[in-house]
């Protein structure tokens, strides 16, 4: 991601050989994610909708089956499926928020619950921060936000 002529941003690509950066997306983009063959970005559009664009042509996609409040958050490694986050949501008989992942087929709108990763410590509070999946999909890591905070009773202040 970087800011074009005009102050905008927008993803750019360098062919190794040829040197020059060329703007991948149109201005306004978020959330870019690189395919795992290379051949694709995921990205927020400026109208809020997740598209596709291709790094080798013009060609672009608008994801399907991505839900409000989700994210896709990487590729698997083949390029095929996007990890997409769930918006973190307490469900009936759930002590804590977790996370749900889903594996997206952005062509088709194909879904799976992939995994689920529940809080350390449910008492803790906090939530799930990035997440990264390993290439071949058997190990992740994720930051974890904590939120704490003391209650304090004082009596007899004038």
């Amino acid at each position: 991601m970087a800011e074009d002529s005009a102050h905008e941003r927008r993803a750019w690509g360098l062919d190794l050989g040829a040197g020059k950066p060329r703007a991948l997306t149109p201005p306004g983009v978020a959330g870019t994610t690189l395919s795992g063959d290379g051949r694709f970005l995921s990205a927020r559009a400026a109208d809020g909708d997740w598209t596709l664009y291709s790094t080798e042509t013009t060609e672009t996609h608008k994801v399907v089956g991505v839900l409000p409040g989700e994210e896709p958050t990487q590729w698997t490694a083949d390029g095929k499926l996007l990890y997409v986050r769930s918006a973190d949501e307490l469900r009936p008989g759930e002590s804590a928020i977790t996370t749900r992942v889903y594996r997206l087929d952005p062509r088709t709108g194909r879904r799976e619950l992939w995994k689920e990763i529940p809080p350390i410590n449910p008492s803790g509070g906090g939530a799930i921060g990035t997440i990264f999946f390993s290439a071949d999909g058997k190990a992740c890591v994720y930051t974890r936000h904590r939120y704490s905070s003391e209650l304090f009773l004082v009596e007899g202040l004038k």
